[in-house]
């Protein structure tokens, strides 16, 4: 598990990939990625609705 912050105001996450497994919204984003070990480099996309 690993996890990945953006200093940002963050109001809610609108979609994410299914390999996060948490988001914390608030002052900044915080997200949770599950197992990534097949991943390979691929792209985990996330969209979010900033303050």
């Amino acid at each position: 598990m690993s996890a990945s912050t953006w200093k940002r105001p963050v109001v809610s996450v609108l979609s994410k990939a299914p390999a996060v497994t948490g988001a914390r919204t608030g002052s900044s984003l915080t997200l949770t990625f599950g197992d990534l070990s097949g991943s390979y480099g691929a792209t985990h996309r996330v969209k979010v609705r900033t303050a």
